[in-house]
């Protein structure tokens, strides 16, 4: 769970796949306390899910595996930004990082100076992800698009259709 959050995805999307697991650990953890018999595995279980469950919720909730991404590649995408939009011709599709990056162009209603870029690998339930490098301001939410600040002149993208 903690792997497939690491990119900017729909809050809706997370919250299902997140309920979902702790849905089936909280199941396996009720199964598990009934077929132990020995106290001290009852008492390991009885402690131990629990915990890794309340964790990976606060992992989630607080967006920690996207952002721990996205800072280890910071350096890396803002030397490639600028690149990028200094360039005559920008590419259609890169890598940087970990990040791969699809239709990569210049959003409307932004200056010139500004860059989109889809993730490839965001792809969930209704729902896709990217980054936006805008140094100039904070982009202005489209109709099916929402921008969240990320560090700098990055904004995570998530795109609701």
């Amino acid at each position: 769970m903690f792997w497939a959050a690491r990119f900017p995805v729909s809050d809706f999307t997370l919250s299902c796949f997140g309920l979902t697991c702790i849905f089936s650990g909280a199941l396996s953890w009720l199964i598990s306390i009934k077929m132990c018999n020995r106290l001290r595995m009852r008492v390991l279980y009885v402690t131990s899910v629990p915990l890794v469950i309340a964790a990976l919720t606060m992992m989630l909730t607080t967006k920690m595996p996207r952002l721990l991404m996205f800072y280890a590649h910071k350096p890396a995408l803002d030397r490639w930004a600028q690149q990028t939009v200094n360039s005559p011709n920008p590419p259609i599709a890169a890598r940087v990082g970990l990040y791969e990056f699809r239709d990569i162009g210049k959003p409307r209603g932004m200056p010139s100076s500004s860059l989109r870029c889809y993730i490839t690998k965001s792809q969930g339930f209704m729902c896709e992800g990217g980054l936006i490098y805008n140094p100039s301001s904070r982009p202005t939410n489209e109709s099916c698009e929402t921008y969240t600040p990320a560090s700098g002149a990055w904004y995570f993208l998530s795109n609701d259709n």
